[in-house]
């Protein structure tokens, strides 16, 4: 039985960034210096990293960790609870990641519920903040080899190895301020993310904080992690035939003042990425190769929209990207219902509007195509 909604609502296509802007109860942007007007207007507390590893020294966000500390163990148990509902045993390595998205999720998944936008609770904040951590980290594990979404993930991360795997890839390391969290909470988050469930932990009360049940909230997820793999293969492949210099579909690609509305959606995405670097990043970047983010599941779980959207790649066609965006925007209406259903919700209640995403990302410089010749990546 589904809930009618009161208000049909827009779903970001772009969550993550989306999310960024919201406020939780202290008045904190979720993306903290992500957001720098929203930033600069809540109490700022940066101070030189004192950790005695590779961030010593560096910028530190003392107030966002002041709030995840208070936080800590309800945090942590909600977490353990989640993986519980998830896995009979160890989590594999396509549980790890999607369950750190479950947190990263939440406010989403939270806000889509309640109908009303709303600051965010406490605990949700400090969990998608704890999440965003380990929110590219774990994919890009999963992704470096096509048979880690189907084995323990404590085979491909144990937790005496991990600081030395986090600082070689200097995943703590962020543009502007480190990560804030303690070794030692980083260490409890991912071995409570391994199934190692502390039993001095606090029951979790998952309604409370969370406005779904921890088994809702696993099903929105999934189809969530779904929607965000499919919007990173069409990033990828349309960032593909721009390296290869398939650009007869955007007249004035590169020029000061581009004639964007007769561009198809993939590329508009690609120049108005807030990094700006998005050429780059589909050239480099694990978590936009179109072929391994197959790699993320295993065979028997891969979605069928993302092998799907991989087959609609044409090289040969006319206007090849503008086939890879139709291609993806025939395969959102389903993803928007079962987003919606795994809820509880009307799916005539949520509507996916991917111009209205694109036009709230913050536009960037006018990108210029790199070198043709790029084979596909493998």
């Amino acid at each position: 039985m589904t809930t009618p909604h009161p208000t049909q609502r827009a779903l970001d296509i772009f969550g993550r960034q989306a999310m960024f802007r919201w406020l939780d109860d202290d008045g904190r942007p979720l993306g903290e210096q992500s957001v720098p007007a929203l930033y600069a207007a809540a109490p700022l507390d940066e101070r030189p990293c004192p950790y005695n590893d590779a961030r010593r020294g560096r910028p530190m966000n003392v107030a966002a960790l002041r709030q995840l500390s208070q936080t800590w163990e309800p945090l942590l148990a909600a977490l353990a609870h989640l993986v519980a509902v998830a896995s009979e045993g160890d989590p594999s390595g396509q549980l790890a990641w999607q369950l750190n998205a479950a947190l990263s999720a939440s406010p989403v998944a939270l806000r889509l519920h309640e109908g009303v936008a709303g600051a965010t609770p406490r605990l949700v904040s400090a969990a998608f903040k704890a999440s965003l951590g380990f929110s590219r980290a774990l994919p890009a594990l999963v992704m470096a080899s096509p048979d880690r979404a189907g084995r323990p993930m404590r085979d491909a991360l144990a937790p005496e190895a991990l600081f030395a795997w986090l600082e070689r890839g200097e995943w703590l390391e962020g543009a502007q301020q480190v990560c804030a969290g303690s070794r030692r909470q980083i260490e409890q988050y991912h071995r409570v993310l391994l199934g190692e469930r502390a039993s001095d932990l606090p029951a979790p009360r998952w309604s409370d904080a969370f406005g779904v049940d921890a088994l809702s909230l696993w099903r929105f997820t999934r189809v969530w992690c779904e929607l965000m793999a499919l919007t990173a293969a069409w990033c990828a492949i349309t960032g593909w035939f721009v390296a290869l210099g398939r650009l007869d579909e955007a007249p004035g690609f590169g020029a000061v003042d581009p004639d964007r509305a007769r561009w198809p959606l993939g590329l508009r995405f690609i120049e108005r990425r807030p990094a700006h670097e998005a050429l780059r990043l589909a050239r480099s970047e694990p978590m936009l190769d179109p072929v391994r983010l197959t790699w993320l599941y295993t065979e028997a779980d891969c979605p069928d929209s993302l092998l799907e959207l991989l087959g609609a790649v044409d090289p040969a066609a006319d206007a090849p990207i503008g086939t890879v965006d139709a291609t993806f925007a025939a395969l959102l209406p389903d993803l928007t219902a079962r987003l919606v259903q795994a809820l509880g919700l009307d799916p005539a209640g949520v509507r996916l509007d991917v111009e209205a995403s694109l036009v709230a990302l913050d536009p960037g410089p006018p990108c210029r195509p790199p070198d043709a010749g790029l084979p596909w990546p493998d």
